[in-house]
């Protein structure tokens, strides 16, 4: 009977379930980090974009007005998208997301490297033309 008593008591004060909850405290951990850089990840590439948007727009001949409608239209678009978006990648148990990420991320690689390419081909045809020969 005083086993059993002793079992109940180390039970209460978290003895026999101890691995346990340092794995649970690291899962939690991990996914806080996880999250985190999503986050960061997502809110630098959102304010970069915002940030030179206007700059660039200007650039090409919008008017202040023109671009706070532009700006406003595509802040509309992702608060109505994302809801959208990820219910359809809940439903789809996440595997149409995985070819989605590797498709937009392999296309963002190969026009990367495209223009890369591209650039360094029209800085030695400009170096080539400017050299004296």
């Amino acid at each position: 009977m005083s086993c059993h008593n002793g079992l109940r008591a180390q039970a209460y004060f978290g003895v026999i379930n101890n691995t346990n909850d340092r794995e649970k405290k690291a899962m939690k951990y991990k996914r806080t980090v996880q999250y985190a850089c999503i986050q960061s990840g997502y809110w630098m590439g959102v304010l970069g974009l915002i940030g030179f948007s206007s700059a660039y727009l200007l650039e090409n001949g919008y008017t202040n007005g023109q671009i706070g409608v532009i700006v406003a239209i595509c802040s509309l678009a992702s608060t109505v998208g994302q809801p959208v978006v990820a219910g359809w990648i809940d439903r789809s148990g996440g595997k149409q997301l995985k070819r989605w990420l590797y498709l937009i991320t392999g296309s963002l690689l190969a026009t990367a490297f495209l223009q890369a390419f591209l650039f360094l081909v029209i800085v030695q045809t400009v170096m080539e033309r400017l050299s004296p020969c």
